[in-house]
């Protein structure tokens, strides 16, 4: 599921130290709750879908346990918001 264009997106956020991986997945949450209007999800595949898909590559590439561990109350909510909305 990933592209170039994806794992260059990953790349260029993880060049972002001052980026936390707590903020990030807040931001991703947020975005999903409230997406917003993009032409984007009407030509493909749905916001939500291409956020998590992001998401999911940059966890897999950047982010150490102990980032996740650090970041778990919110990424717990993320989830949780994900399985509310059915994605």
């Amino acid at each position: 599921l990933e592209c170039n264009d994806q794992l260059l997106l990953v790349e260029l956020v993880s060049a972002i130290r001052v980026l936390p991986t707590d903020t990030l997945i807040q931001n991703v949450k947020q975005a999903i709750k409230q997406p917003p209007q993009s032409e984007l999800g009407k030509k493909g595949l749905p916001l939500e879908v291409n956020l998590l898909q992001f998401f999911f590559a940059y966890v897999s590439h950047t982010a150490s346990s102990s980032q996740l561990l650090d970041s778990w109350p919110s990424l717990l909510g993320l989830l949780k918001e994900c399985l509310q909305m059915n994605l």
